[in-house]
């Protein structure tokens, strides 16, 4: 213990003299954490092979209105795809494909590896819990209410309180709390289970180095518990203890 506490306190006389924080070591060991779980070279050459194939077709069907590729060849290429977003050189995610239930089919089911346990992985990343669902949906028209129900109902046989829907367009949803977007933010607000989407545009970034999976997670999750949060805006009221009061006399 010793041993221990001496080395923390060699790193906090090192943070002082140079400088550094914190915060600045934490923003900096989640971007180290985040790096160790991108894709290995190999797995990114497979990754855009499977995106070049699928925005192919994509463009095919704009301009002929009709796929050159099947639904089957599609929507198998958009699962391989979206393995790849979890395969890292440290091995920190297991992930079951088609795994079925009692009710429905599952496209990916991940959880993390012993090693990512061991290492606290995934403690940085708490919300998605011990493991969490993944959904696929290459639909033009979007993905709709009744897809989004569904995929609840499957987070709830799996007892899991984070979801991913990956889809080649968008949740359909003309405001936040319109059809299947609002379903999402419901959902999280009355059952403390979130479901962040991952678009083409987001794969897109990928695509190009522009971004990683992970930290495009953080993102959406932030920005969807944010946008639910409530609760700091309800600030005590003058007169509140006056009703108290009052009410305390009428009893």
């Amino acid at each position: 213990m010793e041993n221990k506490n001496d080395d923390y306190a060699d790193l906090v006389n090192h943070m002082r003299n140079g400088n550094l924080t914190v915060l600045g070591l934490l923003t900096y060991m989640e971007g180290h954490h985040e790096k160790l779980m991108q894709m290995p070279d190999s797995v990114f050459i497979k990754y855009k092979k499977y995106y070049e194939q699928i925005q192919s077709d994509q463009l095919y069907f704009e301009k002929n209105k009709k796929h050159k590729l099947s639904d089957q060849e599609r929507g198998k290429l958009f699962e391989q795809l979206v393995g790849c977003l979890f395969f890292s050189e440290n091995k920190f995610f297991n992930k079951a494909v088609n795994c079925r239930t009692s009710t429905n089919e599952i496209d990916l089911l991940i959880d993390w590896t012993d090693i990512a346990i061991k290492e606290r992985i995934d403690l940085i990343y708490s919300f998605m819990g011990r493991s969490f669902l993944c959904e696929c949906k290459n639909y033009e028209n979007g993905v709709n209410v009744t897809y989004v129900g569904k995929f609840i109902s499957l987070l709830r046989v799996n007892e899991s309180k984070f979801g991913i829907i990956f889809t080649t367009s968008r949740i359909k949803g003309k405001g936040k709390w319109d059809s299947a977007r609002g379903l999402i933010k419901k959902v999280a607000l009355k059952e403390d289970v979130y479901i962040v989407d991952i678009t083409w545009s987001d794969l897109t970034k990928i695509y190009n180095n522009e971004a990683d999976i992970m930290s495009i997670i953080r993102d959406k999750y932030n920005a969807l518990k944010n946008d639910i949060e409530y609760e700091t805006y309800i600030k005590k009221h003058d007169l509140e203890d006056k009703f108290i009061l009052a009410a305390k006399e009428k009893e």
